[in-house]
């Protein structure tokens, strides 16, 4: 944890704020589904494909950062934060349905600029795992203390609440990115060696290690199935609360103990780094996960079972993605495979809750939960393949 405190941890933590515009929707993701339904007059698979396209756009985004590694930071941070906070100014001045999907698409974009730029710095540095690891815990913070906060904030403002959200924390990220932008700059105008560094890139990368293709499928695919089945459930959480005949008031609080709870599974990521390998508490994170979303496949359940539920999953979510995202990041020195896995991740994220969505069945999630599970199990199955794969090449 305190090697985040020197100087090129400082950078990793700058990085990981400006990165956060981008994975405010998933963070949000229940409370925004669940305003689209009751203060948008959208259906629940109207509201699901909304969101979807939004993480879509924080998927092209992020992609196109992956495909662009080397381009100068201001001009992509402003791009960013003129198409964020021009679709979501817009998103809160039109009446539903006036454009409104196209418009979450754009935001998304914008805000998947600025994740790919952090993600791409955290990837290439030396505090891999840390420095996700603290990413994480601060999506999962910053969605807690939304969540807990968001009826009231949606009696207030109605579903322009996501809109002014996500505005305040595209400005934040910008102001976090600016420091990042002068450092740049400056080791621009120090190093006589930076031309070279910007004109010659297949130089270096001959130098660099190829990657493993085999291993490098099955990371990804590990990843996507994961945050498929997550992102699914995420988003209709609140949705199976209500058809569970809890209350608001009590969908709120587990929504938001369960968001807490990933903030200790990161911050164990940041305090132990790998000093137990990965790919191991990653395949038992998956399986006890898997266990936490069974019991919402019932079609009656209690607050207890759903805060329970809440609290499990979203601990080992938050335990398992850094370490995954890490193990990319070793695959590739360059930090190009992370970020471009990270550009993969956000499309299964934005898959996620549109296949949950066509899968709802007369008002039951039991097949939806079920193909959830079925992702889960896929998940652990390459992760356990990848650990056979790297096992045989170091023999």
């Amino acid at each position: 944890m305190l090697s985040l405190f020197d100087h090129s941890g400082r950078r990793v933590v700058l990085a990981a704020l400006g990165a956060l515009v981008g994975l405010m929707p998933l963070a949000i993701l229940p409370a925004y589904l669940g305003a689209l339904v009751s203060h948008g007059n959208y259906t629940a698979s109207e509201a699901g494909l909304i969101c979807s396209l939004n993480l879509l756009g924080n998927a092209l985004g992020v992609m196109w950062v992956s495909w662009k590694p080397r381009l100068p930071l201001l001009p992509v941070l402003l791009v960013g934060l003129l198409l964020e906070l021009s679709a979501d100014l817009l998103s809160s001045v039109l009446e539903p349905g006036n454009g409104l999907p196209f418009l979450r698409l754009l935001a998304g974009i914008g805000g998947g600029l600025f994740t790919g730029i952090g993600f791409n710095i955290i990837a290439s540095s030396n505090k891999t795992d840390q420095g996700f690891g603290f990413l994480i815990l601060l999506q999962f913070l910053l969605g807690a203390l939304l969540l807990n906060s968001f009826t009231a904030l949606l009696d207030q403002f109605a579903i322009n609440a996501v809109y002014y959200v996500l505005i305040v924390s595209a400005i934040f990220c910008m102001l976090c990115m600016l420091p990042l932008w002068k450092q740049e700059k400056s080791d621009q105008l120090s190093s006589v060696l930076s031309h070279a560094r910007l004109s010659e890139p297949s130089q270096k990368e001959s130098k660099s290690p190829s990657i493993n293709k085999l291993q490098a499928f099955l990371a990804l695919s590990a990843i996507v199935c994961f945050e498929i089945a997550a992102s699914g459930v995420w988003a209709y959480a609140e949705q199976i609360a209500v058809s569970w005949k809890i209350s608001p008031a009590d969908i709120g609080s587990a929504l938001a103990w369960g968001a807490l709870a990933g903030i200790p599974g990161s911050l164990i990521v940041v305090m132990q780094g790998d000093r137990f390998g990965r790919l191991w508490p990653v395949t038992i994170s998956v399986v006890i996960a898997a266990l936490s979303v069974h019991v919402l496949a019932d079609r009656e359940g209690s607050y207890f079972i759903f805060l329970c539920s809440m609290l499990i999953f979203n601990f080992f979510w938050a335990y398992a993605i850094p370490y995954m995202q890490a193990e990319q990041a070793t695959l590739d020195e360059r930090g190009q495979l992370a970020t471009f896995g990270m550009s993969a991740v956000l499309l299964a994220i934005a898959y996620g809750p549109y296949l949950f969505s066509i899968l709802i069945t007369n008002n039951s999630f039991a097949v939806a939960i079920w193909i959830c599970l079925c992702l889960l199990l896929l998940c652990a199955v390459f992760t356990l393949l990848l650990a056979y794969s790297k096992r045989k090449t170091i023999v």
